[in-house]
């Protein structure tokens, strides 16, 4: 399995592979299949994401097929840039349970500790999701918080969880945690 930065030329086997989950694993993912779908390749190569705060990956089999995919986007607003999203995080069924969505996971965040000031890798996840959220896990994310009814299909609702991994050093989350508790005890 090799893990590399996708760019403009990629943009064509990511949205294959993207449509793909959609089909096969419509769930986790916020559009839908008939949504993408319609997208031009113009309008995708166009939102591509370029740069370091702003990245897609992709996991290659020995042959060379991309198999895995996932993206990253850093907030550009002042008061938020101190974090980032996760998006679009799919693996082919045939490359699962081969260590493609760790590697994957693995190297976006090795790439966020190097972005200065970014403190927080967020993701939001289906809760049915089971075998991603224990990935998510496994990596430190931390559930923050479940979104009840946050995405509907047709008449039937999904939950989320909303999940960080805080790139600053643990000796912090003590103090955040604490903070939190005294907001919420507030004035009401």
């Amino acid at each position: 399995m090799r893990i590399r930065l996708l760019d403009i030329d990629d943009a064509e086997a990511f949205h294959e592979l993207r449509l793909r989950g959609l089909a096969e694993s419509p769930d986790p993912f916020l559009v839908t299949h008939a949504e993408d779908a319609a997208l031009s390749m113009e309008y995708v190569r166009g939102r591509f994401p370029r740069g370091s705060e702003a990245f897609a990956l992709g996991a290659f089999d020995d042959d060379g097929r991309l198999v895995g995919i996932v993206g990253f986007s850093r907030e550009q607003r002042r008061k938020v840039n101190h974090r980032g999203d996760v998006w679009g995080m799919y693996v082919a069924p045939e490359a699962r349970c081969t260590g493609a969505g760790r590697a994957l996971m693995d190297e976006l965040v090795r790439r966020c500790r190097e972005l200065d000031g970014l403190e927080q890798v967020v993701l939001e996840v289906a809760t049915g999701a089971v075998a991603a959220c224990r990935l998510y896990e496994g990596i430190g994310f931390e559930t923050i918080g479940v979104h009840r009814e946050s995405m509907k299909d047709g008449e039937r609702y999904l939950d989320t969880r909303h999940m960080v991994l805080w790139l600053r050093g643990e000796e912090n989350l003590a103090q955040r945690r604490k903070g939190a508790k005294e907001e919420l005890k507030g004035p009401v």
